[in-house]
């Protein structure tokens, strides 16, 4: 009987943050729309993808979002604003599902096709270019 508890109380932290990165391409990415520096004012970006290998969330070219902070500074550190690049692939480890109630005022949609609102969007915590 213990061992079952244990296995129970064990299996959701053996779950977490097991999430395969999603294969996505980006698209309709403007870079001149990336918004200034955080600084006095924390600024928020969003990101347009097409999912190229489908998952459990995601299905094969469905198109979805990812909202992250401060987008300059992140993109710069994590692969550098030039290696942002429509049609480029990219691996995205993806947090939980974002209402239209959390996100923040200073948003900035980083692409033309603005005002899409049936598409998904989600917290992003890593982004990696494909090899």
């Amino acid at each position: 009987m213990k061992n079952l508890l244990l296995i129970l109380m064990l299996f959701p932290l053996l779950a977490m943050g097991q999430n395969k990165p999603v294969k996505a391409e980006l698209i309709d990415f403007v870079s001149d729309r990336i918004p200034s520096y955080c600084g006095y004012q924390t600024e928020w970006g969003i990101l347009k993808f097409r999912v190229k290998e489908p998952n459990a969330d995601l299905k094969a070219d469905q198109i979805f979002q990812v909202l992250f902070q401060c987008p300059r500074e992140t993109m710069e550190s994590k692969l550098g604003l030039k290696n942002y690049i429509n049609h480029h692939r990219y691996l995205l480890n993806l947090g939980e599902k974002v209402t239209e109630e959390e996100i923040p005022e200073n948003t900035t949609e980083m692409y033309n096709d603005l005002k899409e609102k049936s598409v998904p969007i989600y917290w992003l915590s890593e982004i990696k270019k494909e090899k």
